[in-house]
């Protein structure tokens, strides 16, 4: 029972990832939408992308840490 929590845990953690993910694409849509504008807000929606991928790294040491601590092995 202890290992499905862990493999539950895996599997939480990485639809997060996958949600992170999909608003870095959004933001990036509009970073380059204001780019090619020639509005100077694109840095601050690049900056917004670096702080989604800083989470999403985050996320991807967690998946590390618990399947170090065996989850999914039998």
């Amino acid at each position: 029972m202890l290992f499905a929590k862990k493999e539950h845990e895996v599997e939480k953690i990485i639809v997060a990832i996958f949600d992170c993910m999909k608003e870095v694409l959004d933001e990036f849509s509009k970073m380059m939408d204001e780019y090619l504008k020639m509005d100077k807000n694109f840095k601050a929606e690049a900056f917004i992308i670096d702080q989604l991928e800083h989470k999403a790294d985050d996320l991807k040491r967690d998946v590390i840490a618990l399947l170090s601590q065996g989850a999914y092995l039998p």
